[in-house]
């Protein structure tokens, strides 16, 4: 393992470090456990919790490794799946699905494809793959295309109703 690592700060990857820059860094609230390192000759990114014991100040470091806010359990000592600092969840479509289904007042399609797209993005937020920042503008635009699609279903069966009694 290196003395020197790389970590990611949102979405910026920053670096090398050593471990008292990291220490520094950890103790300012600059980084948490949940932001990612790689060591310099490395690819595979952790999450800084794994280093938590090196980082954290005084002993109690296992007593606060095991009071982890973090609600998923992770596998191999923290690792994630992720390759690179860049990858992380989708930005969410919330204003896209928002906007269809407004227009889908007007234009049926539109909020078929709103409500479509508005549930596939509600189920990958549930799972962690988009940013969840979304998910109320989404659920309205949701529920604005359902009641969209209700009113054009009623204009259209007034519509039937005139036209074939």
């Amino acid at each position: 393992m290196s003395d020197r690592y790389f970590v990611t700060i949102g979405s910026e990857r920053k670096g090398p470090y050593t471990i008292n820059q990291l220490r520094a860094m950890w103790n300012s609230g600059a980084i948490t456990g949940d932001d990612l390192y790689c060591d310099e000759e490395g690819d595979t990114w952790l999450h800084l919790r794994v280093l938590s014991d090196q980082l954290e100040p005084s002993a109690s470091a296992a007593q606060n490794a095991s009071t982890s806010e973090w609600p998923y359990p992770s596998s191999g000592m923290g690792a994630t799946t992720k390759k690179s600092p860049y990858a992380g969840p989708k930005p969410h479509r919330g204003t896209m699905v928002l906007a269809l289904s407004i227009v889908g007042i007007f234009f049926f399609p539109a909020a078929i494809i709103a409500l479509i797209i508005g549930n596939s993005d509600m189920r990958e937020m549930e799972l962690g793959k988009m940013d969840a920042s979304g998910k109320g503008i989404t659920d309205i635009g949701c529920f604005i295309a359902v009641i969209s699609l209700i009113l054009w279903g009623g204009g259209i069966g007034i519509i039937a109703y005139f036209i074939f009694s």
